[in-house]
Parts: structure tokens; C-alpha cells; sequence
């Protein structure tokens, strides 16, 4: 952590985060690009990616984390793949280990949000 504008990951997450090939330091107080994973079917032969999605931190020093998620449309899959569904999920501030979890099941169909309205 620096109080000069900048943050790196925290410890407990930094192994995961290089995993997946995300970046882990030099954070802005904005928002940053850390990379996109890209989730491949298991066990098939298809080519195009199960789902990608792209990560974003905000760090104030706590960190805040924004997924946005891009996958084909379950019902269309089989037959055209298109059109991709995009989903945005923002968190509070906490561990990128805490989070990832939930962008991952979004990404893998197990979680699904059907509309959003503003009221």
C-alpha cells in the first residue's frame, strides 16, 4: 500500500491473481485494468470461450472490485452462440478471493441475472 496514489495487491491474493494472469501491482485510485481470464470449456473441442471476464480494481486504499462478464446466451448456444450476454458486478471494498468466486459462477451459468430496473 502507498499513500502516494498507488496500491499493489494484498498478500492473500496475489497467488490467485497470478494464476489467472491479472495484473497485481501499481493500482491507480481510479479504476484499473487488471487483465481479462478467459474460461475454456472443459473437456470439449470448441474454440470459442466459454465466457471471459475482465477485472477491475478501485483502490482508495480499500480495494473495490468490478467484473464484467461476457458470455453466449444459454438458450442460443447449441444453435448460433450469439447474441453474447454482458453482465457489470461491482463489490464493496474486500479481497479479490472473496469475490472471484461469485464472477466465476456468473460466468459459468450458475448464477444468473434476469433483469435490473431502476426505480
Amino acid at each position: 500500500m502507498s499513500i502516494f496514489g498507488t496500491s499493489n495487491a494484498y498478500d492473500s491474493d496475489r497467488k490467485l491473481m497470478e494464476s489467472l494472469g491479472l495484473r497485481t501491482y501499481n493500482f491507480d485510485r481510479g479504476w484499473t485494468d487488471l487483465g481479462t481470464v478467459t474460461l475454456d470449456w472443459d473437456g470439449s473441442d470448441d474454440k470459442r470461450p466459454k465466457a471471459t471476464i475482465k477485472v477491475d480494481v478501485s483502490s482508495m486504499p480499500a480495494q473495490f472490485w468490478k467484473f464484467t462478464i461476457t458470455r453466449p446466451n444459454e438458450d442460443n448456444y447449441e444453435n448460433d452462440y450469439l447474441p453474447l450476454e454482458v453482465f457489470e458486478l461491482q463489490t464493496g471494498s474486500g479481497n479479490f478471493h472473496e469475490y472471484w468466486p461469485l464472477a466465476k459462477m456468473v460466468a459459468d451459468q450458475m448464477v444468473d441475472i434476469k433483469q435490473i430496473e431502476e426505480v
